[in-house]
């Protein structure tokens, strides 16, 4: 059999609460961020999104002591420069 079928546990009690719980949160998470581009424009719903980035390194270091490497912070600095730039564009924008 392919996969992890040999290995495969099935998860207790716990475990499972954890996934239901996991599963709801990302749920109410993509239904919020959906509403969010009906309230606002999508620049800064997009912008704000990006924070996911700094709080997955900062979740990653706190919790599983995980160090980013180099190309990680060179690509999530190129990400945070782009959403600046980008919602800089969209303000002068709406001032014209």
């Amino acid at each position: 059999m392919p996969f992890m079928w040999q290995q495969f546990v099935i998860p207790d009690l716990m475990q499972l609460v954890y996934l239901l719980a996991i599963g709801v949160v990302s749920l109410l998470g993509q239904v919020l961020l959906t509403r969010a581009f009906t309230h606002e424009s999508a620049i800064v719903v997009q912008v704000v999104s990006y924070l996911d980035l700094v709080l997955n390194g900062l979740f990653g270091f706190m919790f599983w002591r995980e160090i980013p490497d180099m190309l990680t912070l060179i690509g999530g600095i190129i990400i945070v420069v782009g959403c600046i730039a980008l919602s800089r564009q969209s303000g002068s924008t709406k001032t014209q």
